[in-house]
């Protein structure tokens, strides 16, 4: 009895990740629609982002429920939220929850409203692993420098391997071959 349980939670699990590949297939890259003039920086909108996750997130039946559980504001009026969400799978009601925080800089009332959509950005944005076209963590004092070509080595006694990884993940199907 209790390996049949086990089995249908994993069931529940596979067809939850499947169901998130979906999304991930669907929504391949959004592009970044705005622009804040002040700091000069492209961003990816929240309505950008929530208009292409929610058309797929209904078509494969997922749901995703926000819970503020914490909301700091600093004197100097920078609002941090820590939002959990679970995304639930409407078919079979299996869940699995993820934790976001956010930053909004406001001396107003609109703090906690700039972090909550931060949250809720960097949570649509990471779990469905969608990219925005830009690396976050990018130096334009390091990156700039020539790229090196892979290397390759050669283990005594042994064929060459290469550093670099493959082109394609298609190309691993069998998970010794990553071995």
């Amino acid at each position: 009895m209790a390996t049949e349980a086990k089995d249908k939670a994993q069931d529940f699990a596979a067809g939850l990740a499947t169901k998130i590949l979906k999304v991930m297939d669907d929504v391949k890259s959004i592009a970044k629609d705005g622009t804040n003039d002040f700091h000069k920086y492209k961003f990816a909108s929240d309505a950008a982002i929530l208009t292409a996750v929610r058309v797929a997130m209904i078509k494969h039946k997922l749901v995703a429920l926000p819970s503020q559980e914490v909301c700091d504001r600093s004197p100097d009026g920078m609002t941090t939220v820590k939002v959990v969400y679970t995304l639930i799978d409407a078919e079979t009601g299996y869940s699995c929850q993820s934790t976001a925080f956010g930053q909004g800089q406001d001396k107003g009332d609109k703090g906690v409203y700039k972090a909550a959509t931060g949250a809720e950005k960097y949570f649509l944005l990471k779990s469905f692993m969608i990219p925005t076209g830009d690396d976050p963590e990018a130096d334009t004092r390091t990156d700039a420098q020539p790229a090196r070509a892979a290397s390759s080595t050669r283990p005594a006694g042994g064929k060459a391997t290469a550093t670099k990884a493959p082109a394609k993940v298609e190309e691993i199907t069998d998970r010794e071959e990553v071995q």
